[in-house]
């Protein structure tokens, strides 16, 4: 899927899920000048890596071809004031659990497109706990989207195809 709106989209991976939410997320954006790259990338020391290139304004978002799902993303999102610290300030995190690569995919295209959006005056604060932060938004909306379209028991629990289904007893508590 391409949005007729950006001035390029290619997407290098197979994770037509994440392309087709983050093109429909950049509908509520100029995308005019926007040229974003959704690709796999084989750094053994990152999961995931991206950026944005303001002179032609690429945005390049790409995670591990053999991404160890699931994990735990733990980045700051905020400042607070410390007197005591050299720097003056501590760091406010967040951490959220990335079960699928569609997920991952989310994040990273979240925070480089924060990036974007700063530099063509869309948004204020270009600085990475921002960024951090728009992408923790993107990566919690879709996964809501993506529970409402299917639900937890089909996610967790299917059957492969060739197996039979037993009728099984539930006992709680």
């Amino acid at each position: 899927m391409t949005d007729s709106n950006m001035k390029e989209f290619v997407n290098l991976t197979d994770l037509q899920i994440a392309a087709n939410w983050i093109c429909n997320k950049l509908k509520e954006y100029d995308t005019t000048k926007l040229r974003l790259h959704l690709k796999r990338h084989r750094r053994r020391d990152q999961l995931f890596s991206g950026y944005c290139r303001y002179e032609d304004f690429l945005v390049v978002a790409a995670i591990h071809e053999k991404m160890p799902l699931p994990f735990c993303l733990t980045k700051p999102i905020g400042s607070k004031p410390n007197r005591r610290r050299r720097r003056g300030f501590d760091y406010l995190w967040k951490e959220m659990s990335v079960a699928t690569e569609d997920q991952a995919m989310v994040w990273v295209a979240g925070h480089e497109c924060w990036h974007y959006l700063c530099k063509t005056k869309q948004q204020k604060g270009n600085w990475e706990t921002r960024a951090n932060k728009f992408g923790f938004a993107w990566l919690e909306e879709f996964t809501a989207d993506s529970l409402e379209k299917t639900s937890l028991f089909d996610t967790f629990f299917s059957l492969p195809a060739n197996t039979k289904k037993k009728k099984v007893k539930v006992i709680y508590g």
